[in-house]
């Protein structure tokens, strides 16, 4: 940093090996002072913007890229702002739906304009309240934009078994794109392979998932993705007539 005390990437580098460091304050210090010996630089404004919103201040980090014109705003810029008001609205709608008013919260979101992510939580919650034919539309929706959706394929396989319909539940999950090293399967979307392969009757595939990935998630940090694979593969376990393996999933 010393050599370079105006460069923005190194500055972000910086601030963020400090924050990591429990060294908060100093590191927000080094933002602000990048921020104000370049307000109007619009690599500063994407950086620091990227920095808040990582150290989830939302807001400040939308109100950050708004002080900068648009007609200076890049790609990245746009794409970030973008998703920071995607999440504004989705948070708006959780707590509606949280505090008990999901038809409020539904058609606050049907209000926006199509995207992804609306469909794919619209999804979700009709699967939740087990409102099938809705839920199957809107993944099919998500599926129309983008073919080779994880999120929509695995909802669709859900809903299938839900409904009775293991051919159609098994094209969904045959369609789902091939693992590689740069982009691997999350442990919540094994997960959710495992049950419904289980729930085809399909238990050898179920338990090569589950043997492969319990132990990844009691190596991770705890966190509701981990605990879901473990809670998951302990019932399976029970149900496969393995209770003394479901029980060792637990310790």
């Amino acid at each position: 940093l010393a050599l370079d005390p105006g460069s923005v990437w190194i500055t972000y580098r910086l601030a963020s090996d400090l924050r990591s460091a429990g060294q908060q304050i100093e590191a927000d210090a080094r933002m602000r002072e990048l921020a104000q010996s370049k307000p109007a630089d619009p690599e500063q404004v994407y950086a620091y913007g990227l920095y808040l919103s990582g150290n989830n201040q939302q807001s400040a980090a939308l109100a950050h890229l708004n002080a900068l014109p648009r007609d200076k705003w890049s790609s990245n810029i746009e794409e970030l702002a973008n998703r920071l008001e995607a999440n504004q609205l989705l948070d708006r709608a959780n707590s509606l739906r949280d505090s008990g008013q999901e038809a409020q919260a539904e058609a606050y979101l049907k209000q926006q304009p199509a995207s992804t992510r609306i469909d794919l939580t619209l999804a979700d919650w009709a699967q939740q309240r087990g409102d099938n034919a809705q839920a199957q539309a809107r993944y099919q929706a998500v599926l129309a934009r983008e073919p080779a959706s994880e999120e929509a394929l695995l909802g669709l396989a859900e809903v299938s078994v839900a409904q009775g319909n293991p051919v159609a539940a098994r094209e969904y999950l045959a369609k789902l794109p091939a693992p590689t090293p740069s982009a691997p399967p999350s442990l919540g979307a094994q997960r959710r392979v495992a049950l419904v392969q289980s729930s085809l009757g399909d238990n050898g595939r179920a338990r090569q998932i589950f043997e492969t990935i319990a132990p990844q998630a009691k190596a991770q940090p705890p966190s509701m993705e981990s605990a879901l694979v473990l809670r998951d593969a302990a019932r399976f376990e029970a149900q496969d007539g393995q209770p003394q393996a479901a029980f060792a999933r637990y310790k």
